[in-house]
Parts: C-alpha cells; sequence; structure tokens
C-alpha cells in the first residue's frame, strides 16, 4: 500500500491523498480563507446572541458546527453573513444547541 499527497496547483492547496491507484479530493479552498471566515462568522455569531467570541466558538464546535463550516465552506462563504449565522445556528439546533 503506498500513500501520496500530491499538490494540484501553485495557487490554491488543492490536495488528492492517493493509496495506490485511487485518489480522493482533499481541499480546493486555501486553508487561510477558511480559518479568516470561521473567525469572522463566530465573531458575527457572538453578535448576534450576545456571547463572547470565547463562547461562540465553543458553542459552535461543542455542536459540529465548525466542521459543518468547513464541509460546507464552497457554498456557505457565498451567503450574507446573516444567512450563514443563521444556517450555522440551525445547523447546531439540529445537533442539540439551544440558541
Amino acid at each position: 500500500m503506498k500513500f501520496l499527497i500530491e499538490n494540484d496547483s501553485k495557487f490554491k492547496l488543492d490536495y488528492y491523498l492517493c493509496v495506490d491507484t485511487q485518489c480522493w479530493f482533499i481541499m480546493k479552498y486555501k486553508v487561510r480563507d477558511i480559518l479568516e471566515y470561521i473567525i469572522a462568522l463566530v465573531n458575527e455569531f457572538a453578535k448576534n446572541y450576545g456571547l463572547t467570541d470565547q463562547q461562540a466558538y465553543r458553542y459552535i464546535r461543542n455542536h459540529k458546527g465548525v466542521t459543518f463550516i468547513e464541509e460546507n465552506y464552497g457554498i456557505i462563504h457565498t451567503l450574507d453573513f446573516n444567512e450563514a449565522v443563521e444556517s450555522v445556528a440551525l445547523f447546531c439546533r439540529r445537533t442539540g444547541g439551544d440558541l
């Protein structure tokens, strides 16, 4: 069994994990862009719900919202921030959150 991770582009983090002859797409967006977006979204979430940034991040993380944002970044980052905050809040409610 042979593992290989290769970069498909000089400008984006387009990586594929290859095992023998099978390859899986790993990431299509810059990690920095995703992290900056998560930070900004957590800040807006905190403002919307009267929380500190730390409280908002813990709430979102505990209810799998960070994973939701990462997995859906391609779509969620195109939404208006208010829509994105509501999407994350709805997802967190579905996983046990109460905000």
